[in-house]
């Protein structure tokens, strides 16, 4: 199995970061297939990044913004959804910092609920086309937020890139008082006022980001 690039210590308790893959779909009702290859998929990409040669020797590209430089981080593999559970209370109780690969979005429901039980609830950035708050139907990658509401802090939490939403999902989110920021509204406001609508969600307490591949240009990313 291709590893994580930036890989470099092989014992969880040396590491920061932890990387997981969670190779599952089995709460997808999405006709489009493949996010089980998603974890293999981002670890080869991963291995693909610019570079210089020059007089026999290879020049990495200094990142624009933001280095990980001094981080001791371990490719964990891949695991069951099953296991999952274990693995991030262990780790958040340790104080480490997982990056979970997935998969459906629905393992995020599983990661919260080990990080309420390890530490509290917490907030979200959670970056998705959609809401995933239906709450008539339960257990899958549309019902994350329902099923995981226990765990989240809502009064500190936002979502992100909301284009397709339910109204259903919508009601839910407006009786918790979720914030929600569309694409129109950052074509209305600009990036940099969203960021500081972001910002001043990120800098309050425990936060858990999630990303949701659909959350980007529908034309690259249909969801």
């Amino acid at each position: 199995m291709v590893t994580f690039n930036y890989s470099n210590v092989k014992e969880v308790s040396k590491a920061d970061i932890v990387i997981i893959g969670v190779p599952d779909e089995s709460k997808s009702h999405s006709k489009r297939k493949g996010t089980i290859k998603g974890p293999d998929i981002l670890r080869r990409s991963s291995n693909e990044y610019n570079f210089f040669e020059r007089g026999g020797k290879t020049i990495p590209i200094c990142p624009m913004r933001g280095v990980i430089n001094g981080k001791c981080i371990i490719d964990y593999g891949n695991i069951r959804r099953e296991d999952l559970y274990r693995l991030i209370f262990e780790l958040v109780s340790s104080k480490k910092i997982p990056i979970v690969i997935g998969g459906d979005h629905s393992i995020t429901t599983v990661i919260l609920h080990a990080i309420g039980a390890s530490i509290g609830k917490t907030g979200l950035l959670y970056f998705d086309a959609h809401p995933d708050f239906v709450s008539t139907t339960n257990d899958y990658y549309g019902s994350v937020l329902y099923d995981a509401s226990r765990w989240i802090d809502f009064n500190e939490s936002i979502l992100i890139g909301t284009r397709s939403a339910e109204p259903e999902e919508l009601e839910n989110a407006l009786k918790v008082g979720l914030d929600i920021v569309t694409p129109l509204d950052i074509n209305e406001f600009g990036i940099a006022k969203i960021m500081d609508k972001v910002k001043a969600k990120s800098n309050k307490g425990k936060k858990y980001i999630s990303i949701d591949l659909d959350c980007l240009d529908p034309a690259f990313a249909p969801g």
